[in-house]
């Protein structure tokens, strides 16, 4: 049996030797590292579900202006709110992050 570390949230986990890949669900507690921004793209579902809209909905969503009334609003700036990750959270959902680790024996 080895022990080895998730690149991307530094949980310890447990395999066997000549076992291949592996995936690990971040679960290390810290909601940025765990979490992973995925684009809505439209009315499916993966693993972890998205919600159904439609794309009329999602370019709708990405209408909104915090600047409203304001000089950078007028000259065409939009400001969008961001996820923790730094994307546009109008846009984007979030999802559980499963970390695909490659083990060479």
């Amino acid at each position: 049996m080895q022990l080895a570390y998730c690149p991307r949230c530094n949980q310890r986990y447990a395999r066997m030797e000549h076992t291949g890949d592996f995936e690990h669900t971040c679960n290390s507690g810290n909601n940025t590292l765990d979490q992973e921004d995925k684009k809505v793209i439209g009315s499916w579902q993966d693993y972890t579900g998205s919600e159904s809209l439609t794309i009329g909905d999602v370019y709708a969503k990405a209408l909104g202006v915090k600047n409203q009334g304001q000089r950078s609003e007028i000259e065409g700036t939009r400001i969008p709110d961001y996820t923790r990750r730094g994307n546009n959270a109008d846009i984007t959902r979030q999802r559980q992050h499963i970390e695909s680790i490659e083990h060479r024996d």
